[in-house]
């Protein structure tokens, strides 16, 4: 009822885009989000995977649709009548998680009405990267902090020789 994806080269991102559908009615999954650096992780509980025959509401996407089936019994195609779809789901990372270096994630299904029925399946993952320099909603602290100056310095090269420049 989990499975664990570890990615080959840990990134520091912003989102992870998951592509998946649920089979014989929607899903609920719990979506464990794992750092490299060991500490702990972020965890999503209670995400919904579409049934891949429903049209979904927001803010759920659909991803592709119009795809068909096949019959593992006898291996006949069916139409795409009931328009079956993949869907995207976005995990949103925290701001405090986004310099961290993200190394896997776990899914694990949490219906507990029935394993055999409502199986979520998850075909990719993917992510938004940090940017260089994140935005970090964090508030200053201390004492009397405020956001009211800032001072900036970097050094300037011009023909092997360096400046330092502050603002």
């Amino acid at each position: 009822n989990n499975g664990t994806l570890v990615f080959s080269e840990p990134q520091k991102l912003m989102n992870l885009y998951i592509a998946a559908a649920s089979g014989d009615g929607a899903s609920t999954i719990s979506i464990e989000v794992l750092f490299s650096d060991g500490g702990p992780s972020q965890i999503v509980t209670g995400q919904t995977v579409t049934n891949w025959d429903t049209t979904p509401t927001a803010p759920i996407t659909t991803i592709i649709n119009s795809i068909g089936r096949v019959n593992r019994g006898d291996n006949v195609t069916c139409a795409a009548s009931n328009n079956f779809k993949i869907f995207q789901i976005i995990v949103n990372i925290d701001a405090a998680n986004q310099n961290r270096l993200v190394s896997g994630v776990k899914i694990t299904k949490t219906d507990t009405n029935s394993t055999d029925t409502k199986i979520p399946n998850i075909f990719a993952v993917s992510g938004r990267s940090t940017p260089v320099c994140p935005i970090l909603n964090t508030p200053p602290t201390g004492a009397g902090a405020s956001l009211t100056s800032a001072t900036f310095s970097w050094s300037v090269f011009h023909d092997g020789s360096a400046a330092i420049q502050s603002y």
